[in-house]
């Protein structure tokens, strides 16, 4: 899919770089998930 248009040179970059927005995104989603069950008890 995305590996198509990944340069070979700088794939390794790219793959740091992926798994930097990912760990990002989930850090996101964990703070919108406890900010929306805030106002209830777990």
């Amino acid at each position: 899919m995305l590996r198509a248009r990944v340069p070979e040179v700088n794939q390794s970059i790219a793959i740091e770089t992926l798994l930097g927005a990912t760990a990002q995104a989930t850090g996101i989603l964990s703070q919108i998930r406890d900010a929306m069950l805030e106002p209830y008890p777990r």
